[in-house]
């Protein structure tokens, strides 16, 4: 598989090499990943300076999403929200990628006409991810693959869905509906072994 990397793509080259070709265009920071079926990384040096770079991602082929993931260090609700416009935010009080516990992962979502800001949109159609569907996530050198198991409906600040007790989940959250703070919805998919 081949992956290609630009550091020079012009954003509308990248959106139409998705349109004519059909794959999935992540912007990683340094530039465009274009992947016909995978994102993977090329090198030893790229895959150690992947956390700086900006190189771990989720991808979710289904809806058409690849973001950054952006890791807090605080769960500061105003620093949160702020990472929000850098990608999808690893949660800091929640289990890392792969370990026993619920990973979680927080992104904005925004109503359908509104303009691409930031990644206000980032999660703005997760709630079209139904069982079995797939999400595949890139974070710190290594691949981890999930399974999209169910999707709810929560009251702002409500409690999560159950945590899992001898595997790892990843629970996607956004505020529902799309770019309203009502409530929120929470698709938790369980790690492939």
């Amino acid at each position: 598989m081949k992956v290609f990397c630009a550091k020079r793509l012009v954003f509308k080259t990248a959106i139409i090499l998705s349109i004519l070709f059909g794959v999935p265009v992540c912007f990683n920071g340094r530039g465009f990943i274009v992947s016909a079926t995978d994102i993977s990384f090329n090198s030893a040096k790229d895959s150690a300076a992947r956390q700086n770079a900006g190189d771990d991602i989720i991808e979710i082929k289904k809806i058409n999403t690849c973001l950054p993931i952006v890791t807090a260090a605080t769960d500061d609700v105003n620093k949160l929200h702020s990472l929000l416009d850098s990608g999808a935010v690893l949660y800091p009080e929640s289990a890392q990628f792969g370990q026993v516990g619920q990973t979680i992962l927080l992104g904005h979502s925004a109503p359908a006409n509104w303009p691409n800001i930031k990644y206000d949109k980032a999660f703005s159609r997760i709630n079209e991810l139904e069982p079995g569907d797939a999400i595949k996530v890139s974070y710190r050198g290594a691949t981890y693959s999930y399974s999209v198991s169910g999707t709810h409906i929560i009251d702002r600040g409500g409690q999560l869905p159950g945590d899992v007790m001898d595997g790892n989940s990843l629970l996607l959250v956004s505020c529902w509906p799309p770019g309203h703070n009502w409530k929120r919805i929470v698709v938790e998919s369980i790690i492939k072994q």
